[in-house]
């Protein structure tokens, strides 16, 4: 699945608290200056908030009139207001509730002015509520009819905006929700220097930590962590994709594939395929990409072997390899036509190509799920 990557950035407490009055205490407040700056070192795509973190950051609780649309009828239909913005600000607002004045964030911070506002709905939504979106210039996407599906919604803003990166700065329960999913790449944690105890919701519901593992710890001022971490989480690969991935790793071209978004990225020798040259160096030296196996000739031809050798037909198999041996790829796929054994061959093809991803995944313990090819 093509998504953004998602790096959940918060502010919590010696104990792990991500809400509540520890967050207005002196250390708190310094805490949240290093968690801002932070947040703009990151100069990500887009930061994703839900409802109640919105309300509290930016519409102060503003309720629109949506008595000046009665009756009015809108399909459930993702509404793109302004896919050329370069910046985001995403609302995961299940039920649309928040009340914005316009189309982009007006805040002091360049971390969080100035971005384009987009609504991560359910089909529950008013429709009244979307004509008001419509009405000043709001983005609108469905990822659900009763609850909103994470992946869902990460596989729209990145196929609608082209959103590569994300900070997902919370509240909890929205956080959760993320983890839940597998939906979380790697934590970017600011820790304030006291103990919250009990006055505030932790970052996750429940002890999710295992899920990830420490990268690096710096100290920032005198007392002030700032902890990084990266998923565990390994997503699973569909064999069908990984299968027709493998005929692009030919010579000249390497195909890369992340372990946990499950996408595919392409390096050749003599360009980075719209790549800068240090993201091609991150995917050729990150532990997060393994390369597919070259496929090429030789691969190519071991399978038309193969399949000559079960046709089950004496004289088909020898004018198959005649043909092979003779003139190579191309006069075996003619002697294919004149034996109406193209369709045959194909689909031995595609099979040996699935026991090809399969094993790769094996090999590097991949887990893998099949799909039934259309």
């Amino acid at each position: 699945m093509n998504r953004p990557s998602v790096i959940c950035h918060m502010t919590v407490s010696r104990d792990g608290i991500a809400t509540g009055p520890f967050l207005l205490t002196e250390e708190g407040e310094r805490a949240s200056r290093v968690y801002y700056e932070i947040h703009r070192r990151f100069k990500a795509g887009a930061y994703a908030c839900g409802r109640v973190t919105m309300e509290g950051s930016f519409t102060g609780g503003f309720r629109p009139d949506l008595s000046l649309s009665p009756g009015i009828r809108i399909p459930r239909e993702d509404y793109i207001a302004d896919r050329d913005t370069q910046f985001y600000c995403v609302a995961f607002d299940r039920r649309g509730r928040l009340g914005w004045k316009g189309p982009r964030i007006v805040d002091e911070d360049p971390g969080y002015g100035d971005a384009h506002i987009i609504e991560i709905l359910t089909e529950k939504a008013p429709d009244a509520y979307l004509a008001y979106l419509r009405s000043i210039g709001v983005s609108y996407l469905f990822a659900g009819e009763e609850d909103i599906h994470i992946p869902y919604a990460l596989e729209k803003l990145w196929m609608w905006f082209g959103i590569e990166h994300l900070l997902l700065e919370g509240g909890p329960d929205l956080n959760t929700s993320f983890l839940k999913a597998g939906m979380i790449d790697g934590l970017s944690l600011v820790i304030a220097p006291l103990e919250a105890g009990e006055t505030g919701k932790p970052l996750f519901d429940g002890s999710l930590t295992d899920h990830f593992s420490l990268t690096e710890t710096r100290r920032l001022e005198e007392d002030i962590l700032w902890q990084q971490y990266r998923s565990l989480a390994t997503a699973k690969a569909d064999l069908d994709r990984v299968a027709a991935q493998l005929e692009m790793a030919e010579e000249g071209v390497a195909v890369y594939y992340h372990i946990r978004t499950g996408a595919f990225e392409y390096l050749s020798a003599s360009s980075s395929m719209d790549l800068t040259p240090e993201q091609a160096e991150e995917i050729r030296t990150s532990p997060d990409y393994v390369r597919l196996p070259d496929f090429g000739e030789q691969k190519e031809r071991e399978i038309m072997e193969a399949f000559a050798e079960a046709t089950g037909s004496g004289v088909c198999s020898a004018m198959l390899m005649g043909a092979l041996r003779s003139g190579g790829a191309d006069a075996f796929r003619q002697e294919l036509g004149s034996l109406s054994l193209f369709r045959a061959y194909y689909d031995f093809r595609y099979s040996r190509l699935k026991e090809l991803a399969a094993r790769w995944c094996r090999d590097h313990e991949i887990p893998f799920e099949e799909e039934d090819r259309d």
